[in-house]
């Protein structure tokens, strides 16, 4: 019986150590994504039943744009950086798509109307305060509404459109 007891207690101990270990939140942070390191990225255009990649370091070739915006109530207004998802489009093949689908990799997918990216300069945000997205700032690329200079996309349709860990475009 002192044996098996033994035993009941070295595993209880294991257990209590193992379980210590994890239950701060401090040491779980070292499991999320830093700020500081950038994600280098590509997109999937899919068109029909074509398939192909490009990076997001040639579409940055483009003209570079500014919006400021807040996309969530929990997120800081924040100045992003981009392509005007129109220059993208452009030069994806696909400006004068109907719709466009833009799907993150969290699966989350959106239809964006060709009215949106040709009434408002939309952005396809690959940079936030000058430095490359992050995924803990729901890179590397995110559609951005410039909500703060338009009152009519201070809403929720808008927001719903404002899709973040872009990796997919779809027409």
């Amino acid at each position: 019986m002192p044996f098996r007891l033994i035993h009941v207690v070295a595993f209880s101990c294991v257990l209590l150590f193992y379980m210590n270990s994890f239950s701060s939140a401090e040491q779980l942070h070292s499991f999320t994504p830093s700020d500081r390191l950038p994600i280098s990225g590509h997109l999937t255009i899919k068109t029909g039943n074509s398939v192909r990649e490009v990076a997001l370091a040639d579409l940055e070739t483009l003209p570079m744009h500014e919006v400021t915006a807040s996309i969530t109530v929990e997120e800081p207004i924040k100045t992003f950086e981009g392509i005007l998802l129109r220059d993208v489009l452009a030069y994806l093949g696909a400006l004068d798509a109907e719709e466009i689908t833009v799907r993150g990799n969290d699966a989350y997918a959106a239809s964006i109307p060709q009215k949106d990216w040709k009434t408002w300069p939309v952005l396809l945000a690959t940079r936030s305060e000058g430095k490359p997205l992050t995924l803990r700032q729901r890179g590397p690329a995110r559609v951005i509404y410039p909500m703060q200079d338009f009152e009519e996309l201070n809403h929720r349709r808008y927001r719903n459109r404002s899709v973040w860990m872009v990796q997919e475009i779809q027409w």
